[in-house]
Formats: C-alpha cells, sequence, structure tokens
C-alpha cells in the first residue's frame, strides 16, 4: 500500500491519505513511521500550496514529538501550525500551553491559560460557524480535564479554575443543544470536586451527568458515570 502512494502522483487525496497514516501509526506507537508519513504529507501539502493540510501536518508532527518527549522540537511544529490560520490554530495554542511545564516554563502557566481562555472568549464573540463553536466548547473542556491533574499547592492562581471552566462548558452546551458536552461538563466537574473531597457536589454533578447520557443512549458515558459514583459513594460511606 505504502509503495503504491508513493508511486501516485502529487495530490490532496495523496496527503490526506500520509496524514491519515500518520495519525493511526503515532496511535499505534510507531513514532518514527509516523514522523515519516507526516513529514511526507507536510512537503506535499507545501508543494501543493495548501495551507490547512500544512497546519495538520505540523499539529500531528507536534502529537508525535510529544509521545517521544521531544519538548522543543513538539513545540517548534505546535508553534508553526498555530501560525497558520485555520480550523486547528486554537486547538495548536492549547498543545502550546500543555507543553510549558515540560519546557520548565511552568510560571508562565496562569497568564498563558487566561490568554487561552481570553482567546476562546473573543472567537465566540466573532465567530458565527457553529463547527467553531463547538471546537471551542470541547477545547475548554481539555483544557479544564487537563489542569485537574495540578494541586491547588502547585499551582495556586489556577485553584478554581477547573470549576469555572467547566460551568462554561455546561452553558455553552446548552446554547448550542450539545447534551454530550453538558455530560463531559458535569461529569468532569463531579470529578473534580471527587478529588477535592467535596463530596455531596461531587455527587450531584455525577448524577446530571449520569442522567444527560442515559437520555442520550451513550453506554460508554454512562458506564463512566456510573464507575464515578460508585467511587464517590464509598467514599462518603468512608468519611
Amino acid at each position: 500500500m505504502v509503495e503504491r502512494l508513493e508511486a501516485a502522483p502529487t495530490s490532496l487525496l495523496k496527503v490526506n491519505v500520509w496524514l491519515t497514516f500518520g495519525k493511526k501509526e503515532r496511535l499505534l506507537g510507531h513514532l518514527s513511521t509516523a514522523k515519516t508519513y507526516l513529514s511526507a504529507g507536510l512537503v506535499m501539502s507545501q508543494a501543493l500550496g495548501d495551507r490547512a493540510h500544512q497546519q495538520a501536518a505540523h499539529l500531528y508532527l507536534g502529537n508525535a514529538l510529544t509521545a517521544e518527549q521531544q519538548w522543543p522540537a513538539a513545540m517548534a511544529e505546535y508553534q508553526l501550525a498555530a501560525s497558520i490560520a485555520g480550523p486547528l490554530q486554537l486547538s495548536s495554542q492549547l498543545h502550546q500551553l500543555q507543553l510549558l511545564p515540560a519546557l520548565g516554563q511552568a510560571r508562565q502557566l496562569a497568564s498563558q491559560v487566561q490568554a487561552f481562555v481570553l482567546q476562546l472568549e473573543h472567537t465566540a464573540s466573532v465567530a458565527d460557524d457553529a463547527m467553531l463553536m463547538r471546537t471551542r466548547t470541547y477545547l475548554m473542556l481539555d483544557l479544564s480535564r487537563w489542569l485537574m491533574q495540578y494541586s491547588p499547592e502547585t499551582f495556586a492562581e489556577l485553584t478554581e479554575a477547573p470549576a469555572a471552566f467547566f460551568s462554561r462548558v455546561i452553558e455553552q452546551g446548552r446554547a448550542q443543544g450539545d447534551r454530550r458536552a453538558e455530560a463531559y461538563g458535569w461529569g468532569y466537574w463531579g470529578h473534580w470536586a471527587e478529588q477535592q473531597a467535596q463530596w455531596e457536589s461531587a455527587a450531584q454533578k455525577t448524577q446530571k451527568a449520569l442522567a444527560l447520557s442515559q437520555g442520550l443512549q451513550a453506554n460508554e458515558l454512562v458506564y463512566q458515570w456510573q464507575w464515578q459514583q460508585g467511587r464517590i459513594a464509598r467514599a462518603q460511606g468512608d468519611s
């Protein structure tokens, strides 16, 4: 298959296939092969002058390099992706932010999180595109989940950030009619409350997530929130 692809004429279809192969190889853990395929897609997209595929290639290369813990090289790829106006620009900026601790720049995290949230809010104020609005909501969700790994002692300025951001995810999901986003917002907010040993709040939020997920018949979410509900109930029994 790869040999036939190499022999095929240059085209956007060929670029798409290279990038798809590269993403698949990264997920399988074949990082060297992934970078080879993604680099081929990047070179071809540059030859075609296709900025959207160049952006995607830089972002996916950044992900592969992150998996190899090549932090500076990954940051360079994310910066290149973010420098291109396109659908993956905000995602590329989030990936840059998430690399700051690995690069020894954790002191910048609070200010960079605030700047990124302002960027998301600006996008919301000028966007008239349902897909972009949905992307904004899920990026806020991703940011909130990522911040949960840090204890209040690590970044005091961000202590309440996950709760505030999950609340925004819920509001945005409701406004967009995206009940799955609402379920994620309530569920992960419940998990954050669980981490803080706020058992009653955690139980209430998890129940809301579970009810939404059951209404959607989203079994994978139902199982996730039922498991979380069980953990919280056991903790409440022990407290």
